[in-house]
């Protein structure tokens, strides 16, 4: 799937399958948030991010409407990725909204700001895939971090 910000005119690439496993991971902890690290890397243009995997915390703490996640062994897993062929980078953050859209909370907003202004983050625009949850079905958003700004990337 494709999901573009026409905005800025840069792009998402995930497939349903890696979705599906977030989505699944997701549903493990319902009706608490929950959510991890998404991973890939980005086409020759820097255009296009394309999603290959993600990471999940070791540590974390959620309630219904609050996701905080450690960065316990991050670094060394990051490695890990960053040493394979394509080369896969951090991309942004991913997380649940239990029997909520998948709109940006102001603390989601703040992290994502925090993300962006990060001396340790060497990326442009940090996305954030949220999930809404719920017991039939779900629902999908897209954002990226830019300057301050919060902008939603939307479906080809």
């Amino acid at each position: 799937m494709r999901f573009t910000n026409r905005h800025t005119g840069l792009s998402l690439e995930i497939e349903q399958a890696l979705l599906d496993r977030m989505i699944e991971s997701g549903r493990q902890h319902y009706p608490t948030e929950f959510g991890g690290v998404l991973v890939g890397y980005y086409s020759n243009d820097k255009k296009a991010a394309i999603a290959t995997d993600f990471i999940l915390p070791q540590w974390f703490q959620s309630s219904p409407t609050s996701f905080l996640r450690g960065d316990e062994g991050l670094k060394e897993i990051l490695k890990s990725y960053f040493e394979k062929i394509p080369s896969q980078i951090y991309l942004g953050e991913w997380h649940t909204h239990p029997d909520s859209l998948p709109i940006p909370s102001s603390a989601d907003i703040n992290s994502m700001n925090e993300i962006y202004s990060s001396k340790d983050v060497n990326i442009n625009f940090p996305l954030l895939i949220i999930i809404g949850l719920n017991r039939a079905g779900y629902q999908v958003g897209i954002y990226s971090s830019s300057n301050g700004i919060i902008r939603r990337y939307e479906k080809d």
